[in-house]
């Protein structure tokens, strides 16, 4: 009904009816449309509002009823209201009129992100419009967006060209985003639309300066002072533009807008300044210059300009401190130095002028005018170094002038440029060849450069010209007398004494040359005008004292060498003459004195060690005398003072003096001195010597005082010297001479003999036992000998016991008495004798040592034992000693005490001792079951050498071990060298019992049996294995043939007892395992058979 009465235009009733449906069906949204259409036809707009409202809220799916509502509160006014209902309205569809109407609304609002959302729903055309895009791109530029805001003014730059806006967003876009080229074209575009722009304007100035369009960006620059002539921040560059191409006007413009701005720099006041100068406006020249100056104060081109500036006013003051301030900041300052050193001299300021000059002349040194007023100066204040230095920088006519020379060469000579110097005064010297002191400077010049030539040249000519000089005549003769001109110089000192008798300082050539030529009244004259111008040396007094000596003018000469003594304390020859002068005046004691002193200090003295020998030989001392002439004979040949000393240590005993003295006596062949020579050169060990001299004593004929000394000498130097014939040559001659009976020598005769014939010496020896039987060394020699035979061990002993008989307190006696006992099987007598040993020498441990081995290794361990232990407290910590010990300890049950020696040898001897100990170490580690030691210890010795018997002990060891496997390894090459060795053999079938291999066992005792069928080991242990296989028989057979073998192998008698007791035949077992005990002991397979009894 409403539906009807809405389509015939009756709204009012439609209304009613509709309200009416929709109390009925409240939840249908349809009717409540319905409802506000024609709620809004009928003109009851608020209630259309209400009604849309409820109807929206009641739809979710609502469309064009936020449309229609957004229209209805548009018409109310409402605008916030119809914005929110278009939003909804938006959301679901797309409308351009509604898009634009919320975006500008937003825009306005400076709700900027919903400005760009609805801005971005608007569809051609609007979309276009210049307007919106504006809007739009102003949004989007607001919400940093900036690349869709570039791209929406890229659109307008186009549909807007003229629109400045426009470029000036799109240079602020790109001044982040785009590229230079693009910034410098927006900036360009915009700052011609809006040229009023002057921060525009500078911006694009400073672009362009940048990429250095100096043409562009001043005409930037102007544009933006124009726009605003008060602009900051342009002047520095805009100035540096003007500088390059503005006028004068335009400069003095910038720059005192510059100035006005504070923007000037110091080179705009710098250019204002050189403006102003060329105008002559010297007063604001200056200022500016001034001022740049502050602004850069280390540039010197401001301050020269500054200086001219104050030089044209006539401010003299100012500018002489301008430039100051410019060479103290200029290194390379030159006019400047000139310009200052000019103000200087107007100021009367000479030395300031002079300084600046001479920094001026550094690099300008050609300028000879400023040259000349410093050298001038230099001169006069007697700076003659510097003088010379800027004189000689003078050119020209002025540099000959005589008088500038003169100054030149005087400033040389006082600065000692004697080169220079010399070469002035030449050139002035051939100007002028009568001037002598020119000669004179010429000549000490020379002297000074060493040009000895030709300052004798120039003295000679200066000499000439002026001979009264009587110096002068001293020094020629000191140079002439220099070259060995001695007329020529003795003619100058002439000179000398005739112009000045009193001149000094000569005497000494003058003296030497009238010792050359003058007469001896001459001599003396001039020797004493020397002393009498206290220009005598000691040589001079010598001289004179000399004269006075040949002379025979004793007391004079005296005088005169005491004289020079004293000058020359140190001069031996002076003393000596002394010397000689008062012994021939009888003054001995003095003459004495004098001639020690002068040898004390003359080390060269030879002749006057024999005459104060000779001098003390008159005073009778004659200890004195002997050292005076064995000093002579130090570096003089005289056999005759030779031999005085020789006698004389002789007589003394005292051998070494008198062998090397008799050693320099020549042609003397008396029995005497061959004898005494000879005796002495024997105590002195030289036998070489000894036996030159007394073969000459030997060979005399007749009879020959002393000669039987001389032979027995002889024939003990030939035996200390190795020649054993000779030596019993002599002694043969010796021992016949009349008179002779010597044992000693009899004894010497036969050891010679031992080398040479030993039966002889042998019979010599015997022979000796006859003739001196008291003599107990015969008796040891023959003792000695007979017991290295070993047919005549009796007879030895028999010849040793006989010299103990005489002497019981030779130990070698005892020791040997003790081999031969042990030989003789005399065990009680070998015993007793090496306790007397130890009794006659308790000392000698390595003696002890070797008896307690002997008692060792013949099991007499308990006597052993004592000797060891002595020779282990003698020589403590011997590993050899320690070793023995321990093998001691061990046979005598010690066993812990010999371990702990073991231990300790090996520490002591951190594993370096020699093989021969290390195999004694190993015998004891094997006696005492230390069985891994023996086998590292046998490692050592067969890395050196493989040695069969090593290998053999090794393979025990690691049997022993368990090592079976090594075992077989080691028999292995045993039996590669040795294949008949029956312990490997033995070794390796142990092994193989160890390991359970017992047919291989049987194997290897086999080869062992055909080595030896009756080798008792080896059968029983074959019987061993068969026991173990339950071979009883196989057993009892092989065990049978062992003990008939060996009936002592206490082994075998185990083995029976053992197959009895698995018969069960304790009767049996029990006798043969008591018979095992009774043979071996200590075996410890029986104690633990026996154990098991017990148990």
């Amino acid at each position: 009904l409403a539906g009807i009465y809405s389509k015939q235009g009756n709204h009012v009733k439609a209304v009613a009816m509709y309200e009416k449906a929709s109390q009925l069906d409240p939840k249908n949204s349809s009717l409540l449309t319905e409802l506000a259409e024609c709620q809004l036809k009928s003109g009851n707009a608020g209630a259309a509002i209400l009604t849309y409202e409820q109807a929206i809220a009641m739809n979710p799916q609502a469309s064009k009823e936020y449309k229609v509502l957004g229209d209805l509160y548009m018409k109310e006014k409402k605008t916030d209201s119809a914005i929110r209902a278009y939003k909804k309205y938006l959301e679901k569809n797309r409308e351009n009129s509604v898009a634009r109407l919320v975006a500008e609304n937003a825009y306005k609002s400076n709700n900027y992100p919903e400005a760009v959302k609805y801005f971005a729903m608007l569809s051609s055309p609007d979309n276009s419009d210049p307007a919106i895009l504006m809007m739009y791109g102003q949004s989007c530029f607001q919400t940093k967006d900036e690349f869709k805001a570039y791209q929406i003014f890229k659109q307008l730059s186009n549909v807007s060209p003229k629109d400045p806006v426009v470029f000036e967003k799109l240079y602020d876009i790109s001044t982040r985003a785009g590229t230079k080229e693009e910034v410098l074209s927006y900036l360009r575009k915009y700052a011609e639309l809006k040229p009023s722009d002057a921060a525009a304007q500078k911006k694009l100035g400073d672009m362009l300066f940048e990429r250095k369009d100096e043409p562009g960006a001043l005409t930037a620059y102007r544009a933006a002072l124009k726009a605003d002539s008060t602009t900051k921040g342009i002047y520095k560059r805009y100035g540096q533009l003007v500088l390059v191409s503005g006028t004068e006007d335009e400069k003095i413009r910038a720059f005192s807008g510059a100035i006005a701005a504070n923007e000037a720099d110091g080179k705009m006041y710098k250019s204002l300044g050189e403006i102003y100068q060329k105008k002559a406006l010297y007063d604001n020249a200056i200022k500016m210059f001034e001022k740049a100056s502050q602004l850069d104060p280390k540039d010197s081109d401001i301050l020269n300009s500054l200086a001219e500036c104050q030089i044209k006013k006539g401010a003299i003051s100012e500018a002489t401190m301008t430039y100051e301030q410019i060479v103290a900041l200029k290194p390379g300052a030159e006019k400047e130095y000139k310009q200052l050193g000019n103000l200087y001299m107007q100021q009367k300021k000479t030395d300031s002028a002079i300084k600046a000059y001479k920094k001026y002349l550094e690099k300008n040194p050609a300028d000879g005018e400023v040259a000349l007023i410093v050298g001038t100066k230099s001169y006069e204040s007697k700076n003659y170094p510097d003088a010379v230095k800027y004189l000689g920088m003078v050119t020209g006519p002025e540099s000959k002038k005589a008088s500038f020379m003169e100054k030149y060469a005087e400033a040389a000579y006082a600065a000692q440029d004697f080169p220079r110097a010399m070469r002035i005064y030449k050139d002035l010297s051939v100007l002028n060849p009568k001037n002598a002191d020119l000669f004179k400077r010429l000549y000490e010049i020379c002297n000074k450069t060493g040009a000895p030539d030709e300052a004798l040249s120039n003295l000679r000519k200066y000499a000439a010209l002026k001979p009264t000089d009587a110096e002068a005549q001293k020094e020629l003769g000191d140079a002439l007398f220099e070259k060995k001109d001695n007329p020529g110089a003795l003619t100058a000192y002439r000179n000398a004494l005739k112009y000045n008798p009193a001149i000094k300082g000569f005497y000494k050539r003058y003296v030497s040359l009238i010792m050359q030529s003058g007469k001896p009244d001459e001599k003396i004259a001039a020797l004493n005008g020397a002393i009498n111008a206290n220009e005598a040396d000691p040589p001079m007094y010598g001289s004179l004292a000399e004269l006075y000596k040949d002379a025979g003018n004793y007391p004079r000469a005296i005088k005169m060498y005491e004289k020079a003594s004293q000058l020359d304390p140190k001069n031996g020859k002076i003393l000596s003459s002394l010397a000689e002068c008062q012994i021939k005046s009888g003054a001995l004691n003095e003459g004495a004195i004098n001639l020690e002193q002068a040898i004390a200090l003359n080390p060269s003295a030879s002749t006057e060690y024999k005459q104060l020998g000779d001098l003390y030989m008159l005073q009778k001392k004659n200890d004195a005398a002997m050292n005076a002439y064995k000093k002579y004979l130090e570096k003089t040949s005289d056999g005759k003072i030779a031999s005085v000393v020789a006698s004389n240590a002789y007589q003394k005993e005292n051998y070494k003096d008198a062998f090397k003295y008799y050693g320099m006596v020549k042609d003397d062949n008396s029995s005497g001195y061959l004898i005494n020579y000879g005796l002495s050169a024997f105590k002195m060990n030289d036998y070489k010597t000894t036996i030159t001299i007394l073969e000459k004593v030997r060979g005399l004929k007749g009879t020959v005082p002393n000669k039987s000394v001389a032979l027995k000498t002889l024939a003990e130097s030939y035996q200390k010297n190795g020649e054993q014939m000779k030596a019993a040559e002599v002694l043969n001659e010796y021992v016949k001479l009349p008179g002779v009976k010597d044992p000693d020598a009899s004894y010497l005769r036969a050891t010679v003999y031992e080398t040479i014939n030993p039966t002889q010496a042998v019979q010599m020896y015997e022979e000796n036992v006859k003739a001196y039987p008291r003599d107990y060394r015969n008796l040891l020699k023959l003792g000695i000998y007979y017991s290295r035979k070993p047919a005549s061990v009796q007879t030895a002993a028999k010849y040793l016991e006989r010299c103990a008989a005489i002497t019981d307190t030779i130990g070698r006696v005892w020791l040997e008495l003790g081999s031969l006992y042990a030989k003789l099987k005399r065990d009680q007598d070998m015993l007793n004798a090496y306790r007397k040993f130890i009794a006659v020498d308790p000392e000698n441990a390595e003696a002890t040592g070797r008896i307690g081995e002997i008692l060792l290794s013949k099991r007499m361990t308990d006597d052993a034992m004592v000797f060891l232990e002595m020779a282990n407290a003698l020589k403590e910590n011997d590993p050899k000693l320690m070793t023995l010990l321990a093998r001691g300890y061990i046979m005598t049950n010690r066993r812990n005490e010999g371990a702990n020696l073991l231990e300790k040898v090996v520490k002591l001897s951190k594993g370096n001792i020699d093989d021969e100990l290390r195999i004694e170490l190993i015998n004891v580690y094997l006696e005492s079951n230390q069985h891994a030691k023996a086998a590292d210890e046998l490692k050592i010795l067969i890395a050196k050498k493989r040695d069969k018997d090593l290998l053999v002990k090794y393979a025990r060891a690691v049997y022993e071990l368990g090592r079976y496997k090594e075992v077989e390894s080691i028999v292995g090459e045993i039996k590669a060298v040795d294949p008949e060795n029956l312990e490997a053999h033995m070794m390796l079938g142990r092994a193989k019992v160890a390991q359970k291999k017992y047919d291989d066992a049987i194997e290897t005792f086999k080869e062992v049996l055909y080595i030896d069928q009756n080798y008792g080991p080896a059968l029983c242990e074959r019987a061993n294995v068969y026991l173990i296989q339950g071979k009883n028989q196989w057993a009892k057979t092989f065990y049978d043939r062992a003990l008939k073998a060996d009936p002592k192998n206490g082994l075998v008698h185990l083995g029976l007892a053992k197959l009895a007791k698995q018969q069960k035949d304790y009767t049996t077992y029990s006798l043969h395992l008591e018979k095992a005990r009774k043979l071996d002991p200590q075996n410890k397979e029986i104690q633990e058979e026996l154990k098991s009894v017990r148990r």
